[in-house]
């Protein structure tokens, strides 16, 4: 069996690197995971007692780990994002079920949508002071000039803005709704119980 204990973040100015504390079959191993960029590599310290099947699946376990926790996020393309940085998400329904949301009386749900895009707040080049106007960035920003490898459509009404950044120990996670006159927070509603 193998399972993530713990994660130990560490910082140097090359990016963040995570001390990951794991179990295999009962022996404790300290993979380390660091984020190059936008790839997560992992270093499994030339560990001989680990086979090629154990490391795929203590690797998968280990990014599982950091993306559930919110360590990281990882966008459409594949990309990994450092949560310690203040990062965006654009969720968006899928075209089959647009009119969902729209025909109902009930709030957005995470599960309803699908995440066409995630970057970093501070590559908006532009000072905020809350997120409302994070949001009005990037609905100024995915209308008039989105990123070409954006996958989705303009933003607009129904479309959601997840907005997540660490806050000492833990993690915090906003979402925003677009609507008629701006945005207005669906936190609760959007990510539930999860």
């Amino acid at each position: 069996m193998i399972k993530v204990i713990d994660v130990e973040r560490v910082e140097r100015t090359a990016g963040p690197l995570w001390v990951v504390e794991t179990e295999v079959l009962g022996n404790k191993y300290y993979p380390v995971v660091e984020l190059n960029g936008t790839d997560l590599e992992v270093n499994f310290c030339d560990n001989k007692e680990l086979n090629e099947l154990e490391k795929e699946e203590l690797w998968e376990k280990t990014r599982d780990y950091l993306l559930d926790t919110g360590c990281i996020c990882m966008g459409e393309d594949g990309d990994y994002y450092d949560l310690n940085r203040r990062a965006y998400r654009i969720c968006q329904l899928p075209l089959s079920n647009k009119n969902i949301f729209r025909s109902s009386n009930f709030g957005p749900k995470s599960e309803d949508y699908v995440q066409t895009y995630c970057g970093y707040v501070s590559d908006l080049k532009v000072k905020y002071e809350d997120d409302y106007q994070i949001c009005e960035e990037l609905f100024r920003m995915f209308n008039c000039h989105r990123p070409s490898h954006f996958c989705g459509h303009s933003l607009s009404c129904s479309d959601v803005v997840v907005i997540v950044y660490g806050e000492g120990e833990s993690w915090v996670r906003k979402a925003y709704l677009c609507v008629a006159h701006g945005f207005e927070d669906v936190t609760e509603t959007f990510f539930g119980d999860e």
